[in-house]
């Protein structure tokens, strides 16, 4: 298998670029949508097609190590003012929701433990918990 059409895991199944793209689609989607997150993000991402490929690029990067990412997320996470560790755990249940409504179970679960560390190292470099 190429790495441009996914990566065998034996604890995630085959992810592809497309199934991490559409993931990433419908978490934004929803994400605008959503009470608590949807605010902080419109206040914050002014171009969301640049926003949707930069974040397809990252979690491209985490799951099949594909390396076309480069940024620093917990800067970008602290110019950003009143955000709060149950922000983050906002985000991982509807990225979770979003992982398990479209991928199988063992996708969903690899983009949750992606998922779960971050949210983790995020709030402790933030300071948040």
């Amino acid at each position: 298998m190429t790495e441009a059409s996914g990566v065998a895991h034996e604890d995630s199944g085959t992810i592809s670029e497309e199934r991490i793209r559409a993931v990433v689609v419908e978490f934004y989607r929803r994400t605008r949508l959503d009470d608590q997150l949807g605010p902080v993000f419109e206040t914050h991402v002014e171009d969301w097609d640049h926003h949707l490929e930069r974040m397809t690029d990252f979690w491209s990067s985490a799951l099949l190590r594909s390396g076309r990412y480069s940024g620093n997320p917990l800067q970008r996470h602290r110019i950003i003012s009143g955000l709060k560790a149950e922000h983050f755990d906002r985000w991982v249940a509807l990225f979770g929701a979003t992982a398990r409504d479209l991928c199988s179970a063992s996708e969903a679960e690899a983009f949750l433990v992606r998922a779960r560390r971050m949210r983790d190292a995020m709030t402790m470099a933030l300071r948040l918990h």
